[in-house]
Formats: structure tokens, sequence, C-alpha cells
């Protein structure tokens, strides 16, 4: 019979916790200089998944015996814990933060393109396939940030009017940016068969995908708002 010490159970689920973040987060997985191998959709299933996920990490640290931890080990429970309540409450913020203000949504299409997309080898068949599956799920993450915005307004939750005007200016002005670290510039060296992909991925689906949230905060929601 194998024992678990609760320094175990803790670095254990330490780890665990790390490794499920840097799966779902991009910006957080190039950071530290971890290969993204997925964008995650930003919908409000996956922050459902996220919540359930951290909720079981949560019971299960209850369970570690923190008298047997050092003060160090015990500094890093108390945090994990915190940042498990945060993990829990993820649906909650889906539906209450704004992903079009410009500290969130313009951060995240200003930041995360130029770093995810400019370091991956395209020399590589293998890196060039995941180059493309990367730049469809980011123009799948920007048609969910619109739809996360229709379905806060159906709620009547509103950006309020007075920011309104700031943030489409935001919107305006990173969408080019993001649609250009996306695509491949003449002088990178790509197959025609991945420039071709990726072409059509931006012009077919993210360029629209960014009209239309820009669209979405437009004469009528302000109206509303």
């Amino acid at each position: 019979m194998t024992i678990v010490t609760a320094k175990q159970a803790l670095d254990a689920l330490v780890s665990e916790t790390w490794e499920a973040l840097v799966e779902r987060d991009p910006y957080t997985a190039a950071s530290a200089g971890r290969k993204v191998t997925r964008f995650g959709r930003g919908d409000l299933a996956e922050a459902e998944a996220t919540a359930n996920a951290a909720r079981a990490r949560r019971d299960r640290l209850e369970q570690v015996d923190v008298s047997k931890l050092d003060r160090t080990d015990r500094l890093t429970a108390a945090f994990l814990r915190h940042w498990l309540d945060v993990e829990v409450d993820e649906p909650q913020r889906w539906w209450t933060n704004f992903g079009i203000a410009p500290y969130s949504g313009g951060a995240f299409l200003s930041m995360v393109p130029s770093l995810l997309f400019t370091s991956i080898d395209l020399s590589d068949p293998t890196e060039a396939a995941r180059y493309v599956k990367l730049a469809g799920e980011f123009a799948d993450a920007v048609e969910v940030m619109r739809e996360r915005v229709l379905a806060q307004a159906e709620r009547g939750w509103r950006l309020p009017k007075p920011a309104l005007a700031n943030a489409r200016r935001t919107l305006a002005g990173v969408a080019p940016s993001a649609a250009s670290a996306v695509l491949l510039a003449e002088d990178r060296a790509a197959s025609d068969e991945t420039r071709a992909a990726v072409k059509a991925i931006v012009e077919d689906r993210l360029k629209p995908a960014l009209a239309r949230l820009l669209e979405t905060v437009g004469a009528e929601y302000e109206a509303a708002a």
C-alpha cells in the first residue's frame, strides 16, 4: 500500500492545477515557454468545465493535513486554495466581466497573436499544421467574444455608455494588428499549402469575426446601454 504524505498530495495538486492552466490559457503557456497546442474558445461551457475541475481539486485539497506541512508549503496550500476559489467562480466572471473592454479584449487581441504565432517554425510540417489549427481556433475565440457580448446584453448587462467610445476605438485599432499577426508575411518561409490555409482563415473567418465584434457594440448596443 502506497502512503501519500501531505506534501506529496499538495505537490500533485499544484502540478495538476498548473498543467490545467497552461493547457487552456495560451498566453500563460507561451509566457512560460510551453508549446501551445490548443486555443480555448472562451465560452461558458469552458468556464463551467474549469469551475467543475477546480471544485474537485479544492475538495482534494481539503483532505490535505496542513499541520504536517512546513511554513512554505502551508503558504502554497493557502495560495492554491485561493486560486481554486477563483477558478470555481469562473462562470460568474464569464457573465459579469466585459471581454470587449480595453483592459481585457484589447489586451487579448493585441498581445496573444504576436506572442503565439511569431515563434512557430513553419518549415516543420507538424508545426505548420499546429499554426493552422491555432489560427482557426483564434478566429473561433473572437467569434465567442461577440457571442458573449450578445448573451450579456440579453440579460441587460452592457458596457457603460461612457466607456463605449474608447472600447470601440481600441477594438478598431487592434483588429488589423491581430489579423496581421496571424497572416503570414511574404518573406516568411512557409509552404504554399500552409500559406493558403492561413490566408483563408484570416480572410474568411478572422477578419469577419473582428468586424462583427466591432459592429455588435455599435449604435444599437449603445442606445440600450
